[in-house]
């Protein structure tokens, strides 16, 4: 795993350190189906099929973290009106049975991210949001088909938007001089504080904008918006949960 902020505290030798799944982009971008059961049994339960994310967002909040996708899908299909061999399917499948799930929130802890070519932490970050676009588009124009038969995304596009505040120290005037020569930057934060309650974002390479300046309270607040992340082959964000 690659990270580019260190432990806070020094592992020591023979240490264990908890299990992670890490994450990277992928030229060939799968697609899922999402299934949707209501109670009672007999209620209308509707399928997804051939679900793609064309966008994903990541919300870093003090209260609690937030995750938005949004996409396009093949076809949608439901209980009332199945036939077989619809999203190829003989039967409608049933609910499967409920697993152990923890519903609680995640909280969120809003103050940290790691930043710049020799990352530094700074803990004055008051918002932040991840956004990754895949520009997604989809095969229709197939001849004797009423439905999409592919999804086909181009030109990938991760974008970070962050605030902070501004501080008399060496790091955040460095911040600015990056952005205002657009020198190539990285960043990272950590959401969660609880083991099987971690997600980390990474990007390894992000083109910092000039800051905008918010003087509407009584501290000066730093503004990048839409500042871009770069790699080389899939590469340009990476998602990890531990």
């Amino acid at each position: 795993m690659l990270v580019n902020a260190p432990f806070s505290t020094t592992p020591a030798a023979g240490t264990t350190i908890g299990p992670t799944v890490t994450y990277l982009p992928t030229t060939s971008l799968p697609s899922v189906s999402i299934f949707d059961y209501w109670s009672p049994s007999t209620a209308v339960q509707r399928i997804l099929c051939g679900a793609g994310v064309d966008k994903m967002t990541v919300k870093v909040n003090g209260d609690f973290h937030q995750f938005e996708f949004s996409g396009v899908a093949q076809d949608l299909t439901d209980s009332a009106s199945f036939s077989s061999g619809v999203g190829q399917l003989t039967t409608f499948p049933a609910e499967p049975a409920l697993g152990a799930f923890d519903y609680s929130i995640v909280p969120g802890n809003l103050g940290e991210i790691w930043l710049g070519s020799t990352p530094s932490q700074f803990l004055t970050l008051t918002d932040a949001q991840f956004v990754l676009g895949n520009n997604l588009d989809t095969r229709t124009q197939e001849f004797g088909s009423s439905v999409p038969l592919a999804l086909s995304p181009s030109t990938r596009t991760v974008t970070i938007d962050f605030e902070l505040y501004e501080q008399d120290d060496t790091a955040t005037p460095a911040l600015y001089q990056a952005a205002k020569q657009q020198s190539p930057i990285s960043a990272m934060v950590q959401l969660g504080q609880q083991p099987s309650q971690l997600f980390g974002i990474y990007l390894q390479s992000v083109l910092p904008e000039v800051p905008q300046y918010d003087d509407s309270s009584a501290r000066l607040q730093w503004h990048f918006a839409s500042s871009r992340a770069q790699g080389t082959v899939d590469n340009e964000i990476i998602v990890a949960f531990g």
